[in-house]
């Protein structure tokens, strides 16, 4: 595993107030979006509901949202992880966060978990989405970074694939609803940061009221699975410089990462 040396790295939480109308969303990044920071990370489905017929609606707004991305980027020259949105190629809609560096984009990353809920109600993603297939990388002045999306975080091996290919900081737009984020939004993001030794920012829409309601607490871990950062329920940008040399030194004392058996990582029968 590689290490980084001694290096900060500014990283911005915005937290979209979604509306029914994708304009009105487009338009309050386009307002509130400005900052100094070295990476600007949106919530997922900040351009609409997170309700399955607004997010078919959204598809036709698919190339303004890229742009307002975009713009954001380049006005402030830094590297934006747009959140996400539904995304149409062809016949097929993923559920779709692009990634741009001072105007450009250099990645995009596809959810590849797609949210079931079975209880009073069965809801399923896949009534809208498919999922990709992809793990992305990419770097901000150096620091190698990953992406994942909201229901990713639930499932620990795609942090872990990114860890060994030695990301420094995962990135995950999120649109957690009141109740899981709750019951699980700290949890799974401390537990991701702690098992991989990373910093881990979790970005969420703030309170909104629709079917689908999100309540915000965007946060930033550090690899000792410390929170650095959380933000409330309210709309707005928060900017918090990390420090890079905290993984070295967390590494050199908890060697995780040399103590893995993964030659036993697999499960065999035994033999009689």
């Amino acid at each position: 595993m590689q290490v980084p040396s001694k290096k900060t790295l500014k990283i911005a939480m915005l937290q979209v107030p979604v509306k029914p109308e994708v304009p009105a969303n487009i338009q309050w990044i386009k307002e509130n979006g400005s900052n100094t920071s070295d990476v600007l990370i949106l919530p997922e489905m900040w351009n609409c509901p997170y309700e399955n017929e607004a997010m078919q609606k959204a598809v036709s707004y698919q190339e303004q949202s890229i742009a307002a991305l975009q713009e954001l980027s380049l006005k402030n020259q830094q590297v934006v992880v747009g959140g996400s949105i539904p995304y149409q190629e062809g016949n097929t809609i993923y559920n779709m966060c692009f990634i741009f560096d001072k105007g450009s984009e250099i990645t995009h990353y596809a959810k590849m978990h797609l949210m079931t809920f079975q209880g009073q109600k069965v809801y399923s993603e896949k009534e809208v989405f498919t999922p990709g297939n992809t793990f992305v990388t990419f770097s901000v002045k150096g620091v190698k970074m990953g992406v994942l999306l909201c229901y990713d975080i639930r499932f620990p091996e795609p942090s872990r694939l990114l860890a060994l290919e030695d990301i420094q900081c995962l990135c995950l737009p999120a649109a957690f609803n009141c109740h899981s984020r709750k019951k699980h939004w700290e949890i799974l993001l401390r537990t991701r940061a702690l098992e991989n030794e990373i910093f881990v920012c979790g970005v969420n829409p703030s309170y909104t009221y629709h079917t689908y309601q999100s309540d915000g607490h965007s946060m930033l871990v550090n690899p000792d699975g410390q929170i650095l950062q959380e933000m409330n329920e309210s709309p707005g940008l928060c900017e918090t410089e990390i420090n890079l040399s905290q993984i070295s030194k967390l590494r050199w004392r908890m060697p995780f990462y040399e103590i893995r058996r993964s030659d036993l990582y697999e499960l065999k029968e035994k033999k009689k």
